[in-house]
């Protein structure tokens, strides 16, 4: 394996300021100031395919990543993880005790001495970290919430007797100008439990007045006036075939045939038009059934009494909570494609 000297000299530098006494906060924090690349984002711009860039900001969790990675000694660690279900191809994480390791694989670009000492540092961090008694019940959004500014997944603190949410990068970056402090659970769930009332109600008045506009409309009328208009295009298509064939015979004059076959062209054409607007009309009343009878919509409608937000809720109509700020906050729903898909028909 070949060195990647520029990557090499970043790697480096973590673990000397590591074991110099830097927190992993701090330098990670040194990183984004340096507008150093995250390994996800240089692996990108090289050409590597990564599972997910991200945005390109470093955390303590990424430098962690790195003081842990045994590649940068020389070693080669195999079976990290294994399929579970070879049907779902679901894997699952292999204990490190229990992993394969290759020494002296390649050159290697930091000391055993520096990683067996930074090594001893992470355990001590680990143990260092304060021991508050905590509420162990995982929160309704767990999940569910990102930043709306730099669009990571939000932190939820469980204390010992509230969870407070709030998003990690101000602590190492300010590039994107993220919510500083955060936000308590119950203050989300008050806020978040208003705007689903809000869904609750528009999902119920969409699906009676569509119940309204199907019983308006008579059960097939859309695919009968198809039917009809398909049989006078067939019609007039005869008509010109045999129009044609007078004048071919001599039995109409050149100006009668012209005169007749551009009356009747013109009359083809507005039922073919006809036909196009009633087969849009066909397809809009199919998805107003389907919206009618989906399951999603009826769940989401048998809520309508609810006074306090639980899992089962959020999961049906959350796909995810973007917090701005304590005063702005959006909800991507869960089912936003269906009336996206309405909307599409209705043009």
């Amino acid at each position: 394996m070949l060195i990647d000297h520029e990557a090499a000299m970043i790697v480096t530098d973590i673990f000397l300021w590591f074991t110099q006494g830097k927190r992993l906060g701090e330098i990670a924090k040194i990183l984004n100031g340096k507008q150093i690349d995250t390994p996800a984002t240089y692996l990108g711009k090289k050409g590597y395919k990564v599972a997910r860039k991200g945005n390109n900001i470093w955390y303590s969790t990424t430098v962690k990543a790195i003081l842990k990675e045994k590649a940068y000694i020389g070693t080669i660690v195999n079976h990290k993880t294994e399929v579970a279900v070879i049907s779902t191809k679901k894997a699952k994480i292999i204990p490190p005790e229990e992993r394969i390791e290759c020494e002296n694989q390649h050159e290697a670009i930091i000391s055993k001495e520096i990683f067996t000492r930074s090594e001893i540092l992470l355990k001590e961090h680990v143990f260092r970290k304060k021991q508050v008694p905590h509420n162990t019940e995982k929160s309704i959004f767990h999940g569910k919430i990102r930043c709306g500014c730099c669009g990571n997944k939000m932190r939820i603190r469980m204390g010992v007797k509230s969870k407070r949410i709030s998003c990690q990068t101000p602590s190492v970056s300010e590039q994107y100008g993220c919510m500083k402090g955060g936000i308590q659970e119950e203050e989300l769930k008050k806020v978040i439990l208003e705007m689903v009332k809000d869904q609750i109600q528009l999902v119920s008045n969409r699906i009676t007045a569509l119940g309204k506009e199907r019983r308006n409309i008579p059960n097939g009328s859309s695919a009968k006036k198809i039917e009809l208009l398909e049989t006078k295009v067939q019609e007039l298509k005869r008509e010109k075939f045999y129009l044609y064939e007078g004048y071919v015979e001599g039995r109409v004059t050149k100006e009668e045939y012209q005169e007749k076959a551009k009356e009747l062209s013109n009359e083809i054409s507005f039922y073919t038009q006809s036909i196009e607007t009633a087969t849009k009309q066909k397809e809009k009343e199919k998805h107003r059934e389907r919206l009618q009878k989906n399951e999603k919509l009826k769940e989401i409608r048998s809520f309508e009494k609810i006074e306090k937000l639980d899992s089962k809720i959020v999961d049906c109509m959350i796909d995810t909570i973007y917090i701005y700020a304590e005063d702005r906050i959006e909800i991507k729903w869960a089912f936003e494609d269906l009336f996206v898909a309405e909307t599409e028909n209705q043009v």
